[in-house]
Formats: C-alpha cells, structure tokens, sequence
C-alpha cells in the first residue's frame, strides 16, 4: 500500500465518522439565540435587557453548551451584557467584573450611559455601590468621554 492509498483511506474514515455522526444528529441541539437591537449611545437602555441575556448565558452553561455575546466592535455593548452576567450569576463587583473582561478582552470600555447602568445594577445586586467601583468608574466614563 502506497501513501496515496493510505491517505484515501484517512479521508473515507473520516467521512464516515461525519455521517455517523449527522445520523445522530438532533434539531433540539441546534444553536439557539437572542437578538436585542440597542444602539451605542449613552441613552440607550441596555439595563433592560439584562435579566433575559443572563437567563440566556446560565442556560445554555447548565446544558453544557457555549455562548457568544457579540456587537459590531465588541467594546462596550457585549461587554456590558458580560459584565452584567458576572455581576448577576458570580457574585462580582462591578470593577470586579469589568477588570475580568478587560483581561480577556483589552479594549472593553462600556460608553458611560452603560457604566451608569452598570453601576445601578451592582446597587440593586449587592445592596450598595462599591467604593472601589466608584471612583474607578466615575474615571473611566471622564476618559471614555474624552476619546
């Protein structure tokens, strides 16, 4: 047998594992998906949507599958949707949170009508806003607001 031979037979191999697995194949494991139309502009109401995005995510962890949150640049309205997840569903503080995604994601930075939302959110979860996230935040939205 020839390395030609071997390869044809590599190929088929793994076009039977394909069709073995499409035989298999179930609608109910289908992606599924949100969709929220928000602009990113300081007055758009994100916050709103927060409790079905993160409904969304926590679901689709506990069946073991994966989630993409994404917008056009993946700089402030995603990632206002991911922080308000980690807020929600991990315990975390706002600054917590955003530090997290600003160390997978470098150029997180929530428009500051999102950061003031994001602040409400931690006062509704924690029963207050953290200092820390305060100050932090308050210099964020001052240099967002210059760029």
């Amino acid at each position: 047998m020839d390395l030609a031979d071997e390869t044809l037979r590599e190929q088929f191999s793994a076009l039977e594992r394909v069709m073995a697995m499409s035989r298999r194949f179930n609608r109910d494991n289908l992606p599924s998906k949100i969709e929220e139309v928000v602009p990113d502009s300081q007055d758009a109401d994100i916050k709103q949507y927060f409790d079905e995005c993160c409904n969304f995510i926590d679901e689709a962890k506990r069946s073991g599958g994966a989630v993409l949150v994404h917008c056009i640049v993946g700089k402030s309205r995603s990632v206002t949707v991911v922080v308000a997840y980690l807020m929600k569903k991990h315990g975390m503080s706002l600054s917590e949170a955003l530090e997290h995604v600003k160390s997978k994601r470098p150029i997180a930075s929530p428009n500051s009508g999102f950061i003031s939302q994001l602040m409400e959110f931690e006062k509704y979860l924690l029963g207050e806003q953290s200092f820390y996230s305060s100050i932090q935040l308050q210099s964020q939205i001052i240099l967002t607001n210059m760029i």
